[in-house]
């Protein structure tokens, strides 16, 4: 029943058996299985009123690759990112992991992670359209943060 991305198309009525349960399958939501499908990728947990952010991509190979994910909010449209260009060898790891907020503006009060790897910066950390934030994708004290608002 807590299967966020299988939703129940019709439940069963009083007579059925399986009252208030899903009857039939999901297929009257395929139509939506788009939408679940990006935050299914990205990992992506939203609790604005707790002030987190936080994604885990289901592909776990991707600590060892450059990717690009949508972020979607509401009000909200962004990039999250992890960059290994920068990695020559194994003991010299500079990859990192990049926010860009190409819409809206966003105000993390508490954590911001990507695989558990927490943006080592100073909270609330607010992002406005046209700006990013970056971090080591391994767990350092170093951050750095960049971007104007675009008028």
């Amino acid at each position: 029943m807590n299967d966020l991305w299988n939703i129940a198309g019709v439940s069963g009525g009083i007579g059925y058996g399986v009252e208030g349960q899903p009857w039939i399958t999901s297929h009257y939501g395929y139509f939506m299985s788009s939408w679940h499908l990006v935050f299914a990728l990205t990992g992506q947990q939203a609790n604005i009123p707790a002030g987190t952010l936080s994604f885990n991509p289901a592909d776990q190979s991707v600590r060892t690759k450059s990717w690009s994910y949508p972020v979607l909010l509401p009000g909200i449209l962004g990039i999250i990112s992890h960059d290994i260009s920068n990695v020559r060898s194994l003991s010299i790891d500079k990859s990192q992991y990049k926010l860009e907020i190409l819409f809206g503006e966003i105000t993390i009060e508490k954590r911001l992670s990507v695989m558990d790897v927490d943006y080592p910066g100073k909270y609330p950390l607010t992002i406005k359209r046209g700006q990013s934030i970056s971090w080591p994708s391994k767990k350092t004290k170093k951050h750095k943060i960049k971007g104007e608002e675009k008028p």
